[in-house]
This record gives C-alpha cells, sequence and structure tokens, in this order.
C-alpha cells in the first residue's frame, strides 16, 4: 500500500532496464480507482468541424449518434439527421474565419 500511494522510481541508478521498470508498473495494481463512465447523451456539446468530407462525417455519426454538429460540406451528409447544421461557405474561407462565423450557431455551454 505504501508503494502505491508514494513512489518514484529513477532507473538510471538502477543496474535494470525500462523494460523491467515498466514491467513493475504492469503488474501493479492502480493506485486509483475511477468510476465506470456512462454513456450518456450529447445534449450539452455542439461538435465544429470547419471542413467535413464524407468519410469524416461516417465516423461521426457512428461514433456520436444524436450530437449537433456544425459542418462545413458541399451539400448535406448522407445519413445524417436533423441535428447537424450545414455550412456551405466553409470551403472558400480561412478556417479561423468559419469557426467564428459558426460559433453564432451554437447554443449549447
Amino acid at each position: 500500500q505504501a508503494l502505491q500511494d508514494n513512489f518514484m522510481l529513477d532507473a538510471s541508478v538502477w543496474p535494470v532496464k525500462t523494460f523491467d521498470v515498466l514491467r513493475l508498473f504492469d503488474m501493479s495494481p492502480a493506485t486509483l480507482s475511477f468510476p465506470l463512465l456512462e454513456a450518456s447523451p450529447h445534449s450539452g456539446v455542439t461538435l465544429l468541424v470547419p471542413r467535413c468530407p464524407q468519410e469524416l462525417a461516417d465516423v461521426i455519426l457512428k461514433r456520436f449518434p444524436g450530437i449537433r454538429v456544425i459542418a462545413g460540406t458541399h451539400g448535406e451528409v448522407e445519413g445524417a439527421d436533423e441535428s447537424w447544421t450545414y455550412f456551405d461557405e466553409a470551403w472558400n474561407l480561412p478556417t479561423g474565419a468559419v469557426l467564428n462565423r459558426m460559433l453564432a450557431g451554437v447554443d449549447t455551454p
């Protein structure tokens, strides 16, 4: 227990290899226990994606279903629902300018 609470290992002065140090950490139990994260709706999150090709949109749709997205696209994204907002000017402006304009559409905290 004392080793877990206060532990610093300097391998430079020991006759051991980095592999041995890493193995020691792998074998030691975790010092902190974090609660399991539950899947939660992303109602308070809006993703701003200045330039969003269909391939990236597919990953966002799969990984974050139902999340609000403001995306710079060439038209609508295939498979997206009403939580997506499209920003057609994204490809003709600098990214910073696009993000500033997109921020006007964000109403999540």
